[in-house]
């Protein structure tokens, strides 16, 4: 439990970093939309994970 624990902490502090650059993270937001958007509507050809 507490690997789990301090993961969370470390994923909670890396997203509270990211949100201290408004910008940086309405850039990550914009980015993410486009990649879901061009593999769920098929806009683009998904890329193999």
């Amino acid at each position: 439990m507490n690997k789990i624990n301090k993961g969370i902490i470390n994923h909670v502090v890396d997203l509270l970093r990211t949100l201290s650059d408004v910008n940086h993270f309405q850039q990550s937001i914009c980015q993410s939309k486009a990649v879901f958007s061009k593999i769920f509507w098929g806009h683009a050809p998904p890329k193999p994970f």
